[in-house]
């Protein structure tokens, strides 16, 4: 049997989350491409870099300059609000996801989707730029 994983946002709240996913990184990282997709109670964003790499986290997302194939950061699940997700990091090394293992410099493992973009963008990317 499935596992439940609390509640699931309504197709208003999924519209929403993901533009402004998509207006956040748009802002803060005009280079980088973001995917966002749905299932359940969770927000998967993907991002692929769009100009070649400069930094070795860079070349981490891409194997050639041209390449743009989405490489997931993040994943938020849904506590009830817009505004409140738990956020989860992509850990390559194990190819899961961890609620738990977030640097604590980042701050509260609950927040906006924005703060989750800045916390997991912000490791695999680099700063935002604006």
């Amino acid at each position: 049997m499935a596992q439940r994983t609390g509640p699931r946002p309504d197709q208003a709240t999924r519209d929403a989350v993901t533009e402004r996913s998509f207006a956040h990184a748009r802002e803060h990282w005009p280079r980088v491409e973001v995917l966002v997709r749905h299932s359940g109670a969770f927000c998967y964003c993907y991002v692929a870099v769009l100009e070649p790499a400069r930094t070795r986290r860079r070349r981490l997302l891409t194997t050639k300059p041209a390449e743009r194939e989405p490489f997931p950061v993040l994943r938020l699940r849904y506590q009830g609000s817009a505004d409140r997700w738990l956020i989860a990091i992509y850990k390559a090394s194990s190819q899961s996801w961890s609620e738990s293992e977030l640097p604590t410099r980042f701050g509260p493992t609950i927040g906006t989707p924005e703060q989750g973009m800045d916390y997991t963008l912000g490791f695999w990317i680099g700063p935002p730029e604006r």
